[in-house]
C-alpha cells in the first residue's frame, strides 16, 4: 500500500511559487517602463525652450475717459501682427512653469468718438479715428504642460509709438503720440514640436494718454486712456537643436 503524501503546513505548493513569480513578472514588466519613464519625463519638462513665431490679432479698442466727458464705444482693429521670441524656462531646475515673451507688433487701434449733438433729441452720432501703432511687448508667459497642450497665463508691459492716423489733417498739437501700459491675459497651446499654435485672449491698458489733458478745457483735465481687448492666433517653432517630444 501506497503511503499518502503529506504537504507541511505552512509551505507552498510548486503551483502556487510558479504563480507568484508569474504575477511578480507582469507586474514589474508594467511598472518598470513608467519608472524609467519619469526621470526622462521630468528632465523634458524642467528642459529650456527657445521659440520664435509670428502671430495675428483681431483687436476691439476704444478710449476711456476721466471725468467721462465724452461718450464712446469699442471699434475693430483688424489688423495686429507680431515677430515674438519666447523663452521657457524652469527655476532651479524644479519648477518648470514659467517663460519670458518679447519681440515687435505691428498694428492698429481705433477710437469711437460721439461727436456733439446739435439737438437734445437727437440720437448719438459717431466717427471713427484709425492709428498705426508699433509696440515692444515685455511678457511673463506662465505655462502649465500637460499631454500635448500647454495652459497660458500673460503677465507684462509694453511701450508703444503711434505711426500715423487716418483724421484729416493728421495728428495735431493735442495729441499723444507715444504709449505704454500693461497687458494680462490667458491662452491654450498645442504643442506638435517643431510646431506650436497658440490661441490666446488679452486686455491690454494704456497708461498713457490719446490726447493732451486740456485739450477739452483748461480748468479741468481729461484723462484718455487705450483699452483694448484682442484675441489671436500664433504660429511658433522651436529652435533647440536636439528637439524632443512633452
Amino acid at each position: 500500500m501506497k503511503s499518502p503524501v503529506s504537504n507541511t503546513p505552512g509551505t507552498p505548493s510548486a503551483g502556487r511559487l510558479v504563480l507568484t513569480f508569474l504575477i511578480t513578472v507582469i507586474i514589474s514588466a508594467a511598472v518598470m517602463p513608467e519608472l524609467n519613464a519619469q526621470p526622462q519625463r521630468k528632465a523634458q519638462n524642467n528642459a529650456n525652450e527657445h521659440l520664435i513665431g509670428i502671430k495675428y490679432g483681431y483687436s476691439l479698442s476704444g478710449v476711456i475717459f476721466d471725468p467721462p466727458t465724452l461718450g464712446g464705444k469699442f471699434a475693430s482693429a483688424p489688423v495686429n501682427i507680431s515677430l515674438l521670441y519666447t523663452y521657457y524656462h524652469s527655476m532651479w531646475g524644479q519648477m518648470p512653469y514659467f517663460g519670458i515673451q518679447t519681440g515687435l507688433k505691428y498694428g492698429q487701434e481705433a477710437v469711437k468718438l460721439e461727436l456733439e449733438k446739435e439737438n437734445e433729441d437727437d440720437k448719438p452720432k459717431y466717427r471713427t479715428e484709425r492709428y498705426t501703432t508699433l509696440e515692444l511687448p515685455m511678457i511673463s508667459q506662465f505655462r502649465l504642460n500637460f499631454w500635448k497642450m500647454r495652459f497660458l497665463v500673460n503677465l507684462g508691459c509694453y511701450g508703444g509709438y503711434r505711426l500715423t492716423i487716418d483724421r484729416e489733417g493728421g495728428f495735431d498739437k493735442y495729441d499723444k503720440r507715444i504709449d505704454y501700459g500693461l497687458i494680462g491675459g490667458a491662452g491654450i497651446a498645442l504643442v506638435f514640436k517643431p510646431v506650436e499654435i497658440h490661441l490666446e485672449g488679452n486686455y491690454k491698458y494704456g497708461f498713457g494718454d490719446y490726447y493732451a489733458k486740456n485739450k477739452y478745457s483748461e480748468d479741468r483735465w481729461t484723462y484718455s486712456n487705450a483699452s483694448t481687448i484682442m484675441i489671436s492666433l500664433g504660429f511658433y517653432i522651436h529652435l533647440e537643436k536636439n528637439r524632443k517630444r512633452l
